[in-house]
């Protein structure tokens, strides 16, 4: 038995000083409470921007401020012509406020003016000027509802 005895004393000395080197094993990280899960805001979903958000200007002839485009058309070769854009738009301010702009607009962006036709009839009015320049033509026409506002319609033609 005393073999046994010096046996098991070697080994437990041997473990000992094997061990003696090594740091002790880190102990296991306490159970945490989890928090509770942080919820993100989701992301604006992507949408067509509202017509009078786009800033496409028929060439030389400027959309109306804060006008809402209704309509947006391009052709090539038709009729014609190299290119042609149509644009529509619609505003609550009044006729006469938006034919002042819409002359100087043709003035700053050296059209010459080819025709000009006003007409007005119980609470509706309509303006039209038929424009060049070098070998575009256009067409601005204006025209009051009666219930209030004005549909503006551009048209740019290009040889």
């Amino acid at each position: 038995m005393r073999p046994r005895l010096t046996l098991l004393a070697l080994t437990a000395t041997l473990s000992l000083v094997g061990c003696r080197g090594r740091a002790p094993a880190p102990a296991p990280p306490a159970p945490t409470v989890a928090a509770p899960a942080a919820t993100e805001a989701p992301a604006p979903a992507a949408s067509a921007p509202a017509p009078a958000a786009q800033t496409f200007t028929v060439p030389d002839l400027p959309d109306y401020p804060g006008a809402t485009r209704s309509k947006l058309e391009t052709a090539e070769g038709k009729e014609g012509w190299a290119r042609k854009v149509e644009a529509k738009f619609r505003t609550a301010d009044p006729l006469d406020t938006v034919r002042a702009f819409y002359e100087k607009a043709i003035e700053a962006n050296g059209w010459q003016v080819d025709g000009t036709s006003v007409k007005t009839e119980k609470g509706t009015g309509k303006v039209k000027w038929t424009l060049s320049k070098g070998t575009s033509a256009a067409e601005v026409k204006l025209e009051s509802e009666k219930e209030g506002g004005v549909e503006i319609e551009l048209e740019r033609k290009d040889r």
